[in-house]
């Protein structure tokens, strides 16, 4: 189990980021991704390995931090492994339906196992950025239909 974070514009994940139990790190390429993308990033989503199933500080102070330097309010999704919140501007909202990305960010974030899960390869693949990190990063864009395919593909070897 390992904290993922999704860079969402519509069905396109711009930026993958996987970091331990406990954190993603910051990161440049990151901050770099969001600020390239500012005018068409709709969600971003991450995950909470531990359960926790609200917003935390760390959080709060993020999403406060991003909205203010692209200045627009932005979705926001907290997902663990039986359950996700969403926000979007000020108020917490329901979804009728699971969102697209859903599946694909938890199999990254509790993918079962010591070996690397389907969606590790993916994010580790020749998408990775800088190899010298010392967590996965992949961005690029990766389309709805893409990833699905793919994970789809990886769970038949």
């Amino acid at each position: 189990m390992r904290e993922v974070c999704f860079i969402i514009a519509g069905e396109q994940i711009l930026g993958i980021y996987v970091g331990s139990r406990l954190a993603i790190p910051d990161s440049r390429d990151r901050w770099q991704v969001i600020w390239k993308h500012r005018k068409k990033i709709t969600e971003i989503a991450h995950t909470h390995p531990g359960g926790l199933l609200r917003f935390s500080e760390t959080d709060l102070t993020t999403m406060e931090a991003v909205e203010s330097g692209i200045g627009r309010r932005l979705a926001w999704s907290i997902v663990t492994s039986d359950g996700y919140l969403f926000q979007s501007g000020a108020r917490i909202k329901v979804r009728l339906e699971d969102p697209w990305w859903l599946e694909s960010l938890r199999e990254l974030s509790f993918g079962s196992g010591p070996e690397m899960t389907n969606a590790e390869r993916i994010a580790t693949s020749s998408h990775v950025v800088n190899s010298a990190e010392p967590t996965p990063t992949c961005h690029g864009i990766v389309k709805r239909r893409r990833i699905h395919s793919s994970f789809s593909a990886l769970r038949e070897d």
